[in-house]
């Protein structure tokens, strides 16, 4: 996690998306845009558009899941579970079989 202490362009980037989204896709995407860094957020409706016009590369929670189960630090079972108790708890994540998952930035 970087400190966000926007100044300049990053300030004026900042300003202009924080009048139609959430304070921290703002934040996160201003900084991404003036630093090449990534962003890590499953609210695509805010940052899908954006990312791709300003080549700013995104993962998701499931592209996380993904990378956690190729590299052998979770299960399949693990990550099945991990996606019910996310679902539980009210959030949106779709059901996926994650031996068959590919993220976006793949394809």
């Amino acid at each position: 996690m970087e400190e966000f202490n926007p100044s300049g362009e990053m300030l004026r980037e900042y300003a202009v998306l924080s009048a139609t989204r959430g304070r921290g896709e703002s934040a996160c995407m201003s900084y991404c845009r003036f630093t090449n860094n990534v962003i890590g957020s499953s609210n695509i409706k805010d940052i899908k558009e954006y990312c791709k016009l300003n080549k700013i590369t995104y993962l998701t929670t499931l592209d996380f899941l993904y990378y956690a189960f190729k590299r052998g630090r979770m299960t399949e079972d693990k990550c099945k579970q991990f996606i019910e108790d996310v679902q539980i708890k009210g959030s949106k994540l779709p059901m996926v079989d994650i031996t068959k998952y590919v993220p976006e930035s793949l394809i």
